[in-house]
């Protein structure tokens, strides 16, 4: 099964790096991590972003992490290659 953008937000996400991603295009940063997680979801494709860019706001531990949970080879050194992956 394919890792949806809720999916992606709600559990591999830090309230902080949803509120990166909204400041980044332009979109208020308030309230509680669920209704930040949906304000993005729901405006950043408007924003002209592609949804696969949302992972620049992650950390390689996340990353890593969502390799292995999707039993995706995580060795990949570095943030480009687990994001490719």
């Amino acid at each position: 099964m394919p890792l949806s953008v809720k999916k992606l937000l709600d559990e591999y996400f830090s309230k902080e790096q949803v509120r990166e991603a909204l400041r980044e295009v332009g979109e208020p940063t308030s309230g509680n991590k669920d209704r930040l997680a949906r304000r993005l979801h729901d405006d950043w494709e408007s924003h002209n972003r592609d949804i696969y860019e949302l992972l620049n706001f992650t950390d390689i531990d996340s990353l890593e992490i969502i390799c292995h949970h999707y039993k995706l080879n995580p060795t990949f050194k570095g943030k480009d290659a687990l994001k490719g992956r």
